[in-house]
C-alpha cells in the first residue's frame, strides 16, 4: 500500500471514529468501529467502503481543508525565511497569482513587509 492509500485510510477511519464518538456512548463506540473495520478491505491498493455521498463530501472537504492548510503552512514559513513569491509558487505548482490569493487570504501578507 503507497503512503497516499494508506494516508486516506487512516483518514477515512478517523472520520468515522468522530462520527461515532458524536452518536455513541465510549464502551459502544468500540464496538460500532469494529464493524466499520470488518466492512472495510483492500483491493488492488485501494480502500473499498460503502460511504454516503453526504459522509463522502464531508471526507473530501475535510482532505480539501488539510491541503490548504498545509499549504498556508508552507508559505508562511517560505515567507518568514524571505522566500520570493515566485520560488513559493513553483514548490507548490501554483501560480504567483494563487499563491498572492492565499497570502492575502490568511493575512501572510504582513510576513512579507
Amino acid at each position: 500500500m503507497n503512503s497516499y492509500t494508506f494516508n486516506k485510510f487512516i483518514d477515512t477511519l478517523f472520520f468515522y471514529l468522530d462520527k461515532l464518538e458524536n452518536e455513541y456512548s465510549a464502551e459502544d463506540v468500540i464496538k460500532e468501529f469494529k464493524k466499520i473495520l470488518k466492512k472495510a478491505y483492500f483491493t488492488e491498493g485501494a480502500i473499498i467502503r460503502d460511504i454516503s455521498e453526504e459522509d463522502e463530501k464531508i471526507m473530501i472537504a475535510r482532505q480539501e481543508g488539510k491541503e490548504e492548510g498545509r499549504k498556508c503552512n508552507f508559505i508562511k514559513n517560505a515567507l518568514e525565511n524571505n522566500l520570493p513569491i515566485e520560488t513559493i509558487a513553483i514548490a507548490l505548482d501554483l501560480s504567483v497569482d494563487e499563491v498572492k490569493n492565499i497570502i492575502k487570504e490568511n493575512n501572510l501578507d504582513k510576513l512579507s513587509e
